[in-house]
């Protein structure tokens, strides 16, 4: 079965997944590196180790892209593997070309990228109230920065904090907060169409950032959901899909 055998990516990534509720969710990053019809997803590297170095050119893509936090490839374990892969607004919502009104899906045959909807109902089947991010987070500090209080992963969704990589180029946030993107559009804009985003974090505090429009979410673990204002200022990482439900 699907649960027990977990689901294959096309580049050959097995990944295991969890129930909760009537939904199937991975358990782990993605680290797909094509769409699911073959097509590769470009590789940026600009930047050097802090991302906004000279030369960097992620925050001017205008087409799916993928990167590396800090683009640490060599470590053991690097943060590929801890993490996965780091995927551009344009990836998740499968513009492979710059313009492109056919979208490709970068996730696994008969999965999707999740709408800010489906997060809703996972957030209900949990039936925690406003701290289901406590039950979707995997505990203690091996992954996640101190304290990550409340804590237990009881859902088995098992949230990693990837971090992300703002428009800017800057890589921030590792260890510190797990940003998802969703499919669900708000407000068109010049470039495409707003897009929901849900973050987890560890440490207190309720500001927005300044780079990347998304906000803390307090020490107990709460799901918050961020509707960002530009589509282009967050490049974030994908770390979980929808199966059929």
């Amino acid at each position: 079965s699907l649960l027990a055998s977990g689901l294959v990516d096309i580049d050959g990534n097995n990944y295991p997944v969890v129930k909760i509720g009537n939904q199937i969710w991975m358990k782990e990053n993605l680290r797909v590196r094509k769409y699911n019809d073959g097509t590769a997803i470009p590789f940026d590297a600009s930047g050097g180790t802090a991302g906004n170095g000279l030369g960097f050119t992620w925050g001017g893509l205008t087409y799916g892209a993928h990167t590396l936090y800090a683009h640490d490839s060599t470590a053991t374990p690097s943060n590929l593997t801890k993490y996965g892969y780091l995927y551009n607004w344009y990836a998740a919502k499968g513009i492979a070309t710059t313009g492109s009104t056919t979208y490709k899906n970068i996730c696994p045959s008969g999965w999707r990228v999740p709408t800010d909807g489906d997060f809703n109902t996972l957030a209900a089947n949990l039936n925690v109230g406003n701290i289901a991010g406590g039950t979707m987070k995997s505990p203690g500090t091996v992954y996640w920065n101190s304290p990550n209080t409340s804590a237990n992963n009881s859902s088995g969704f098992s949230a990693l904090p990837g971090g992300s990589r703002s428009y800017y180029g800057n890589f921030s946030n590792l260890r510190i907060k797990a940003v998802f993107w969703t499919t669900t559009e708000y407000n068109s804009v010049a470039l495409g169409s707003t897009t929901c985003l849900i973050t987890m974090a560890s440490r207190k505090g309720n500001s927005a950032t300044s780079k990347a429009t998304i906000r803390w979410a307090p020490p107990s673990g709460a799901l918050r959901i961020d509707y960002s204002s530009s589509p282009r200022k967050v490049q974030i990482l994908l770390l979980s899909q929808i199966a059929n439900f």
